[in-house]
């Protein structure tokens, strides 16, 4: 990896680790982890489906790789998307959340990473509301004790089929 590229990966996770209240400059090996990681999360959530309109979260351009960064705090990955709902008003932008931390706590292949999931600044009229309960391990669990919730969530997270 040149300078050029490191730099360009640097603007997506971060230079420095809160290490015991130090700060140390991240090596290359952990910068390209940090974006390996990345990447994987963009691949895990892109084709969440939307519950109400024809398209993927890609497609419909809801999420995209930019909003996804990806650092290192205390020594555990920390990982933050921003994701925007096709309109302000949407009625299943928490589903759409939920959908999205439900994934990757199936298929993120590191453990203990923390997941903050919000929704891009003035994109949504409840933006806070949402984001405080998909943050919540108690309101996502509650959430998750809904049957149809589930349900809706399995059918929304599903692989698209091959052909």
């Amino acid at each position: 990896m040149n300078k050029v590229q490191i730099s360009q990966v640097l603007k997506h996770v971060g230079r420095k680790v809160a290490d015991q209240n130090e700060q140390a400059i991240l090596d290359e090996d952990e910068i390209q982890e940090l974006e390996q990681l990345r990447l994987e999360v963009y691949d895990i959530i892109k084709t969440i489906k939307d519950p109400e309109e024809p398209g993927t979260l890609e497609e419909l351009e809801m999420i995209t790789e930019d909003l996804v960064s990806v650092r290192k705090e205390n020594g555990l990955p920390s990982i933050r998307i921003e994701w925007a709902p096709t309109n302000p008003e949407c009625k299943c932008a928490l589903t759409i959340a939920l959908c999205i931390r439900t994934k990757l706590f199936q298929q993120l292949s590191v453990q203990n990473a923390k997941i903050d999931i919000y929704i891009k600044e003035g994109k949504h009229s409840i933006k806070d509301q949402i984001d405080k309960q998909v943050n919540d391990k108690e309101r996502v669990l509650a959430a998750m004790e809904n049957e149809n919730v589930v349900a809706v969530i399995a059918d929304l997270i599903q692989e698209p089929k091959s052909h």
